[in-house]
């Protein structure tokens, strides 16, 4: 048995993908069981696949009492123990107990990685004790696992440079089979027109996300252009970060947005949208490019991390400079102007991240290391 361990069931990007990762494991044969800190709406998903699910507590564990993150750890490997899966595919950094507790209990991990910010802001709110037993952890695991070239840089530097694997993501081939039969219905409902771009900003609105920026870029369009687009802004609102881009917008930039929250049909929305816009500071690859991808939606991004090793400026994307504001408004203008060149971008975007990568793909490296780990468990128990 494979035990999938993550921090919340939510419909964030790494929650997402794990489940699209377990499903597909699943039908490969693999005996997954999920367990997960936090529950969410991907819970029925599993569910409704016939793969359990273990709510633990521990897996939540302090972020500043040394002694009670030990505890926590304890926790954790006496359930492993019990359970006795024989392995552990944990993912985000912030599943590093989960990491910890198996090499107490003896069973091996793999580690799937998916940030990409420098580690001292990843775990700036971790007591130094704790944030050692993080950067630690990355030796225990079998395997570490990397979605871009810029999470390796940041996290590939506490192992050995022999347990390192880049293993792209990759989309559900329905994603882009439902896009197009969707698109109309979901334009029509929001009533936006056939003559307008919608332009979608989906992800967690926070610092990192840098949403502000795209209020910014929008408050430099004239009111002539503004006329001619709707914006989604679709996602989970942390603290006041929300209502700081609110606040940022122009009133009439604020009339042509659409402030969603978190959305279970944030795919479908996507793939009702012209335009995705993407505006973080650091972000190893969100997969919102690539369901952009599939659905046929252009691409504009910061060109940081994963959007500059797997993007194309020009060919699969427009990309621009995180925090400038007036590069991303001239992109809009751009893409607003040119019909001709967003249907360029889809094209490229769909050759180079769904055609050429796809989920069979990401699922055939995936089980060639796992079955690895498996095959190196049997030979030394």
């Amino acid at each position: 048995m494979i035990w999938m361990g993550g921090p919340s069931l939510v419909r964030d990007g790494a929650p997402l993908s794990q489940s699209e990762l377990a499903l597909g494991l699943a039908q490969r044969g693999f005996d997954i069981r999920v367990i997960a800190a936090n529950d969410g709406p991907l819970r029925s998903t599993y569910a409704a696949a016939g793969i359990p699910v273990d709510l633990v507590a521990a897996l939540q564990t302090s972020p500043s009492v040394p002694v009670w993150y030990e505890a926590d750890v304890s926790l954790l490997a006496d359930h492993i123990r019990q359970g006795a899966p024989d392995l552990v595919l944990a993912s985000t950094i912030d599943t590093f107990a989960l990491v910890d507790a198996a090499r107490v209990a003896g069973v091996k991990t793999i580690w799937n990685i998916r940030e990409s910010e420098p580690w001292r802001d990843r775990l700036s709110d971790r007591h130094p004790h704790i944030a050692a037993r993080a950067l630690a952890s990355l030796a225990y695991a079998e395997r570490l696992i990397f979605v871009a070239e810029a999470s390796v840089d940041v996290w590939g530097a506490f192992t050995s440079r022999d347990r390192v694997i880049k293993i792209y993501n990759a989309v559900a081939p329905s994603i882009a089979e439902a896009a197009p039969s969707e698109r109309a219905h979901i334009r029509a409902t929001l009533g936006v027109a056939e003559s307008e771009m919608l332009i979608a900003s989906i992800g967690t609105l926070c610092r990192r996300k840098g949403q502000l920026d795209l209020a910014d870029a929008l408050n430099l369009l004239g009111a002539e252009t503004l006329d001619q687009l709707r914006v989604l802004i679709v996602g989970r609102e942390i603290d006041d970060y929300a209502d700081r881009v609110r606040h940022r917008l122009s009133p009439a930039a604020l009339a042509r947005c659409n402030f969603m929250g978190e959305r279970a049909d944030a795919t479908s929305l996507l793939a009702a949208a012209d335009v995705l816009v993407n505006t973080s500071v650091s972000e190893a690859f969100p997969r919102t490019f690539l369901e952009a991808a599939a659905s046929k939606t252009a691409i504009i991004a910061t060109d940081v991390d994963g959007a500059r090793e797997r993007l194309r400026h020009n060919h699969s994307a427009r990309l621009f400079p995180a925090g400038d504001a007036h590069a991303l408004s001239a992109e809009l203008s751009y893409l607003l102007s040119d019909h001709v060149a967003r249907k360029a971008l889809t094209r490229g975007a769909f050759d180079d991240l769904v055609a050429n990568w796809t989920q069979g793909d990401m699922l055939s490296a995936y089980e060639r290391v796992i079955r690895d780990a498996l095959q190196r468990r049997e030979t030394t128990t």
